[in-house]
């Protein structure tokens, strides 16, 4: 990890309806606290809000999943996985599979995740997906 703090991904400036693929870093641990925007290689996810982002340590990334774009072509809801390698600081996009067989893995926004070990647990209304990364992570 290049640089330690709390990082923030997207977002919406709800007083201009803005939508963003901005990454900052809150520097913690200093007085004043202070945010950076890290200088970031790799093509990064549309801009979003109500995605996850979480931080898997035996690898070293930040994992984007889903959320929600109202300008996009597609659909409002995403259904894209990203990868954020803080030692290269670099966005790479990956592919998603699921143990259950003829199972899909659907566009989502307003969801929760958290990591237990190599899996990426994706909770949304009281359904329970059990997703693993294509590649292991």
């Amino acid at each position: 990890m290049r640089e330690r703090g709390w990082y923030l991904f997207g977002g919406m400036n709800m007083d201009e309806g803005n939508i963003t693929n901005d990454l900052w870093i809150l520097r913690l641990g200093r007085k004043p606290l202070e945010w950076i925007k890290p200088i970031c290689r790799g093509k990064p996810p549309l801009p979003r809000y109500s995605h996850t982002l979480n931080y898997y340590e035996e690898g070293n990334y930040l994992i984007c999943h889903g959320g929600r774009n109202d300008l996009s072509s597609q659909s409002f809801a995403l259904n894209d996985t990203y990868i954020f390698d803080l030692s290269k600081m670099e966005w790479q996009e990956i592919k998603l599979y699921s143990e259950v067989d003829n199972f899909n893995i659907f566009n989502r926004c307003g969801h929760n995740s958290v990591i237990i070990g190599n899996y990426n647990r994706i909770f949304y209304k009281f359904i329970f997906f059990n997703n693993l990364f294509k590649d292991k992570i």
